[in-house]
């Protein structure tokens, strides 16, 4: 005899856990995608503030020293 036993795919897959899995799946994707979209933001925005800041430092040492630069 043998110890073969025959798989039967309905069987073994639950059909129900299996959309239960990609359901989980594509919620962790969306959290995902939202998480890198905000970090891009918040990086962005940072750069920003930075930039303005910059500008106006510069700004204020040309007040502060109205030499022309040839």
């Amino acid at each position: 005899g043998t110890t073969y036993k025959r798989t039967i795919p309905k069987n073994e897959i639950n059909i129900a856990e299996r959309d239960r899995f990609w359901q989980k799946e594509e919620e962790e994707e969306k959290r995902r995608i939202a998480e890198e979209r905000r970090l891009k933001e918040e990086k962005r925005l940072q750069a920003e503030k930075e930039r303005q800041q910059r500008e106006s430092e510069q700004m204020l040492n040309e007040r502060e020293s109205p030499e022309k630069i040839s």
